[in-house]
């Protein structure tokens, strides 16, 4: 467990780093939190559809690769216009 911490706590951090400073150029300290957020509710749609598609008989690895493209575009519009939006004021 104390392995598996601290791989989320590092991949988070680069996530935020690299997505904030690479992809979108906006990188605030402020915006971390929303980060987070994101990246729970991501997760939590992720689980809630591939639950869905798993009971309606949808084998797991095709269930999941239904999910994978609207997670990535979910994350990148919340990203873009939640976390790393320039017109949010920092706090």
């Amino acid at each position: 467990m104390p392995s598996l911490a601290i791989t989320y706590v590092v991949g988070v951090t680069f996530n935020f780093v690299t997505t904030g400073q690479f992809v979108f150029d906006h990188l605030h300290r402020s915006a971390l939190l929303r980060f987070i957020a994101a990246y729970v509710v991501v997760f939590l749609i992720n689980a809630a559809l591939y639950e869905i598609l798993s009971a309606s008989g949808v084998t797991p690895l095709v269930a999941q690769a239904i999910c994978l493209p609207i997670m990535a575009i979910l994350a990148f519009f919340l990203f873009k216009f939640h976390v790393f939006n320039p017109h949010i004021r920092r706090v």
